[in-house]
């Protein structure tokens, strides 16, 4: 992407950030370059955040919960579109084939569940995944090492987009 201050290229990341002037900034010994407004990052773009039925849920609170369940190796959490509540929360999961084999309920291997119901006592029930798909392997992810979430909805829910 060619940035309109004729400086070159610049990546973009997604983040958003505000620039604003702080009073006494560049008064240290950082440097000449440190003086002028400066940048907060605020967060990031909204793929992160799902809109589900008129409440906002984050996707990085629930992929937070579900990568504390010792089950669980990887997770990303996306929103998929709903007629009925504009987007719905879903979960990738990976898990971890040693502790998931039997320790779901009389022993079975640990499933989609299993997993609502050890976050039922974490998240509020509109944060809970209505859908979720366990895959094996590890999640794709870019040259970054980041998750693409548009390009993973399109791959692993091919017939919700």
């Amino acid at each position: 992407m060619e940035s309109d201050d004729g400086k070159g290229k610049w990546f973009k990341t997604g983040d958003v950030a505000v620039r604003r002037h702080v009073e006494g900034a560049g008064k240290g010994t950082s440097g000449e370059w440190a003086k002028g407004p400066m940048y907060f990052i605020q967060g990031r773009r909204s793929v992160d955040i799902i809109k589900t039925g008129g409440e906002k849920v984050s996707a990085l609170e629930v992929e937070r919960e579900l990568l504390s369940l010792p089950e669980v190796t990887e997770a990303a959490v996306v929103g998929l579109p709903s007629e009925q509540w504009g987007q719905k929360v879903a979960a990738v999961v990976v898990l971890d084939p040693a502790k998931a084999q039997t320790s779901g309920r009389g022993g079975k291997p640990w499933g989609a569940m299993d997993m609502r119901r050890a976050l039922k006592d974490r998240l509020a029930g509109y944060k809970i995944p209505q859908e979720m798909k366990i895959i094996e392997g590890p999640i794709p992810r870019n040259a970054m090492g980041k998750v693409n979430k548009k390009s993973l909805v399109k791959e692993i829910f091919p017939d919700r987009v």
